[in-house]
């Protein structure tokens, strides 16, 4: 099962999300003989900041969970990985 590109690398208030997709996770757990429990149908946009939006070419519908740090935090800890 291949991992599908799940970040969102800069939204338009410089923030970075990273995303579970529904797929992957149906997919996980079918390895397993499973359907996708209820709670992971549904996206979870909490974390997204007030008036941040989601880029038009992905689907809000299809995520099952979202997560932000700041852009600035992500550069630092890519470059510093003695950190």
């Amino acid at each position: 099962m291949a991992i599908p590109p799940t970040v969102i690398p800069l939204s338009s208030q410089n923030y970075t999300y990273a995303f579970i997709p529904q797929d992957f996770l149906r997919g996980l757990f079918g390895v397993y003989g499973l359907g996708l429990p209820t709670q992971f149908t549904k996206p979870d946009l909490t974390f997204l900041h007030a008036n941040d939006t989601i880029p038009s070419n992905i689907d809000p519908s299809t995520i099952s969970s979202l997560g932000e740090f700041l852009s600035a935090l992500l550069v630092f800890f890519v470059f510093n990985p003695a950190l």
